[in-house]
Order: structure tokens, then sequence, then C-alpha cells
């Protein structure tokens, strides 16, 4: 069972700085960011010059794990958000981790069909 204050739905530069946000303003808040693709937060604005080599990888990734361990943020990538039901205080995910919020939920990354909301 995954608990937590704060729930962030979307790993991006959008979600990313919430959470960062959130942990500068309450240091003891356990945040988890649920992240759909495998990869830390990354620039696709960089990823054309990367793909011509013309920078490193390092470029291109915005941050690292350690960098989420160092915050204590919680990654989940992977991790897609089918379902968020309010009554309940729950985000169920397609891998069938749930995971529950109290008292917020953000949700940052654009909202697809898929996800419903009860």
């Amino acid at each position: 069972m995954h608990r937590y204050d704060y729930i962030i739905i979307g790993g991006g530069i959008a979600g990313t700085t919430a959470a960062e946000t959130i942990r500068k303003a309450d240091s003891n808040a356990r945040i988890a960011i649920l992240e759909e693709e495998k990869h830390v937060l990354y620039s696709r604005v960089f990823l054309p010059k990367y793909c011509r080599n013309e920078i490193t990888r390092e470029k291109v990734m915005l941050r690292s794990l350690g960098d989420y361990e160092k915050e204590r943020l919680d990654l989940y990538t992977y991790e897609k958000a089918e379902s968020i039901d309010f009554v309940k205080r729950e985000v169920k995910a397609l891998s069938g981790n749930i995971f529950y919020f109290n008292p917020f939920v953000i949700i940052i990354s654009t909202i697809s069909n898929a996800i419903t909301f009860g």
C-alpha cells in the first residue's frame, strides 16, 4: 500500500517543479510523482541535438534519481494513472498499484481519456 500526502500525476517539468515547491513548503510531506515514461525529467527541447550527437546525455537529463532521493520525492516510472477516486482518496495505476492520498492529488500532465474520475 502506498500512502502519500501529495500525489503528483505527471513527472515533467511542471510536475517535478510542483513536487520540489511542495517539499520546500512542507519538509515532512510524503510526496509521490507518478510518471508514465521510464526516464527521470529530461529536456524534450534538447532531444534533436542529442540525436545528432551534438550534446551529451547529461545535458538532456534535467534531474537524476539522486536528485529525487535527496529531496525525498518518490518517483514511480512506468506508472500511468488509470483512475482517481476522490471519495476513497486513491489513484489506481494501470500496473495495478493503488496510491492513497491525503490531502491532495495534483494532476499536472495532460488528462487522457483513459483516466476516470470518481
